[in-house]
């Protein structure tokens, strides 16, 4: 019997953001948005989006699915959902997380700016991984609205998002050296698309580590 998954994006789904997460997941995971708010970038819009993001995680048990995954890397509204339900309710931070520490004793995740980042290095914390995790942002700080453009872009055939990737790469390399992270994993949903290619421009200057889309 084939499983039934909820990919729960805690924001409105507007036409560009289910055209970006149409290109990331198998055509077989149903995507579903919120009704209020847009993709996180602040403390408010993470209170703004809880109320609905755990009304969504109900709603996707009443309407059968197996399990519920939250696009969001703050995994906000995850542990109170799954007070709620019976089905497994998995926030994508804590499972890349865990999935880090397998792979290497310290690990970097990466931030398309660094008010949102602090947000994840509290979080880092809460979940137990202090002293082996760390946090680093593009210097070219951008919302996460402007990293999902830039991937479009893109995939439609225009410009490639170089400045993107560099920015990222100078940070990776930055994270090897000075945090020893021997994992790097993209920490916002809106980044996930570049592991593959931070991961070729890395290996190219010669360092060949693993670099994770947490999806």
């Amino acid at each position: 019997m084939a499983v039934k998954i909820l990919f729960l994006v805690p924001a409105r789904i507007e036409p560009p953001i289910a055209e970006y997460f149409s290109y990331l997941l198998p055509s077989d995971v149903d995507i579903s948005g919120i009704r209020r708010g847009g993709m996180a970038e602040s403390r408010q819009d993470l209170a703004i989006m809880l109320p609905d993001v755990i009304e969504a995680i109900v709603e996707a048990e009443k309407k059968g699915y197996d399990a519920v995954f939250s696009a969001c890397l703050t995994d906000s509204g995850i542990a109170e959902g799954r007070e709620l339900v019976n089905i497994p309710v998995l926030g994508s931070l804590k499972v890349s997380m865990h999935v880090y520490a397998m792979l290497g004793h310290r690990f970097t995740i990466l931030m398309p700016n660094e008010y949102i980042g602090k947000y994840i290095q509290e979080t880092i914390h809460k979940y137990g991984f202090e002293g082996r995790g760390s946090v680093r942002a593009l210097k070219r700080s951008m919302t996460a609205e402007d990293a999902v453009s830039a991937f479009l872009q893109y995939k439609r055939g225009g410009k490639s998002p170089g400045f993107i990737i560099d920015d990222l790469v100078s940070e990776c390399v930055d994270a090897i050296r000075e945090d020893d992270a021997e994992v790097l994993g993209m920490g916002c949903g809106t980044l996930v698309w570049a592991a593959d290619m931070v991961s070729d421009e890395l290996r190219k200057r010669g360092y060949d580590i693993p670099v994770l889309n947490p999806y």
